[in-house]
């Protein structure tokens, strides 16, 4: 929605889920509607370069992993952030080296849903599940992969918020709920011009990553000091107000929280200026709910 400091700039196997009953986790619906016989070109690269990204890292081809990836690349989980600069930066140190330690021999996906796109820009959601030796389940993770085409016409994951551990069944309404009245407040803020109160609704470091840019707010005051809503206006083209045309909760757990959004700019006289898709990563810090990182098909 609105973008501050620039951090970083660029463009931005399956199979049945076997284990998932020992682990007690039943596959749920996302509320999106199952993808049309024939899907957009863009869909079908995203859901081809998430299967070449898993079959790298499951084969620990560390130069084929990361010719996967688009860069700045960001990992976004409950834990903390890390952006990758560039390949270069990725091969010194390929994730599946740390996560063999620990017992962990493949993964595979469960779901992969393309649930926002343009001819430039996906977002899928995804769960997959680890499995360690003689395939032992360790584990259910969901989350939103950012997937996107480069000037050079080549498809890449740019960005993934992860690490979502599924919420037991007679949990989820009440974290929907809490996540979607954070939601609220991060609008009615924004649009009260409030900075400190629109800060007050998110999580830090927190990081927004649009068509071009990477941006990383460190503190809420760093957040605040850089807020300036009538630059935002002029350069939004008039700007007066926003609002939600759709909010949809994708995945819910204890500490973390995806939300689908699709918002709307007008002037002051009603008036339509843009309407966006976008895709918000909400975690529990210090006792509070906040919107942790947001990933926008707007500039």
């Amino acid at each position: 929605m609105f973008s501050g400091k620039r951090r970083h700039r660029g463009r931005a196997g399956s199979g049945p889920p076997w284990g998932l009953a020992l682990l007690g986790i039943t596959l749920v619906s996302i509320g999106a509607a199952p993808l049309p016989a024939q899907s957009t070109a863009s869909e079908q690269a995203a859901l081809a370069t998430l299967e070449a990204f898993l079959k790298a890292f499951n084969e620990r081809d560390a130069q084929a992993w990361v010719a996967t990836l688009r860069f700045p690349h960001l990992r976004l989980g409950p834990g903390g952030h890390r952006v990758w600069e560039d390949a270069e930066a990725a091969l010194a140190e390929p994730e599946f080296e740390a996560l063999a330690a620990t017992g962990w021999r493949r993964s595979m996906w469960d779901v992969k849903e393309p649930i926002q796109d343009s001819e430039s820009r996906v977002h899928v959601a995804v769960q997959f599940s680890r499995y360690g030796a003689d395939e032992a389940p360790l584990g259910v993770f969901q989350g939103l992969y950012l997937v996107t085409r480069g000037e050079d016409g080549r498809w890449g994951l740019q960005a993934r918020f992860t690490g979502v551990r599924p919420a037991p069944p007679e949990r989820r309404a009440a974290i929907e709920a809490t996540a979607l009245d954070v939601i609220e407040r991060f609008m009615s803020t924004f649009n009260a011009r409030d900075a400190a109160a629109w800060a007050g609704t998110l999580n830090f470091p927190h990081v927004r990553i649009s068509d071009a840019d990477l941006r990383l707010w460190e503190t809420a005051e760093e957040y605040v000091g850089y807020m300036d809503f009538e630059r935002f206006a002029r350069q939004a083209g008039g700007w007066d107000r926003s609002a939600w045309e759709s909010r949809r909760v994708v995945w819910a757990g204890e500490e973390s929280a995806i939300v689908a959004l699709r918002f709307n700019r007008y002037r002051a006289d009603g008036t339509l200026i843009s309407s966006f898709p976008t895709a918000y990563f909400l975690t529990l810090q210090d006792g509070r709910w906040g919107v942790r990182g947001r990933s926008s098909f707007a500039p």
